[in-house]
């Protein structure tokens, strides 16, 4: 995954406190509450992500969404789908 943002500052996760315009981002498998269930939480702008061996063989998406430090979506929701293929 690389991840690209304007106007918003990646920051490691577990910064105290929310501060307007800085945070990290969440990866979420279809429709899993990336505030609850995600795959990963990070800052970096470059991540490699293992796809998780639970998905079924069929098509996934992966969310991306900017969140604060405390973990909740950063709003205006922000978020970025990739659209892919599990194969057997």
């Amino acid at each position: 995954i690389t991840a690209a943002v304007e106007n918003f500052k990646l920051v490691a996760v577990g910064q105290a406190g929310d501060k307007k315009g800085e945070g990290h981002y969440h990866l979420a498998y279809d429709n899993d509450d990336p505030e609850a269930t995600y795959s990963a939480a990070t800052h970096e702008t470059s991540y490699t992500l293992t796809i998780d061996s639970k998905l079924t063989v069929g098509k996934h998406k992966l969310h991306m969404y900017l969140m604060n430090n405390k973990h909740t979506k950063y709003k205006p929701e922000v978020k970025a789908t990739l659209e892919f293929e599990v194969i057997p």
